[in-house]
């Protein structure tokens, strides 16, 4: 299994998720599409003495990995590319909700 990092963590560009399914597709091309599994080429840990990027950042930046992993899986595999309500697409995301179920900051 060949986990490649398709999205980077040291920049603060979001990418597409047309961008990350298309460098999936590539080490699909390679290896074989029942031996990839996408992911990020390094952690999002921060610490005081590096910033890598803004926490909002990395939030989009998920999403879009899994965006593009759903449209490389539907052309590798032939399952339809079905984008989950507010994932994938270039959305934050769902708002977050508290145990309480009160949508907004917890």
């Amino acid at each position: 299994i060949l986990i490649p990092g398709v999205v980077t963590h040291s920049t603060n560009v979001v990418e597409h998720p047309e961008t990350v399914a298309e460098r999936i597709e590539r080490y699909a091309s390679v290896v074989g599409r029942e031996s990839v599994m996408a992911g990020t080429d390094c952690g999002f840990a921060q610490v005081w003495t590096m910033n890598r990027t803004h926490a909002t950042v990395q939030g989009a930046k998920l999403p879009a990995l899994a965006g593009g992993a759903r449209l490389a899986s539907s052309r590798l595999w032939g399952a339809p590319a079905r984008p989950r309500r507010g994932v994938g697409w270039g959305a934050a995301g769902p708002p977050l909700t508290s145990v309480s179920g009160h949508s907004g900051p917890p």
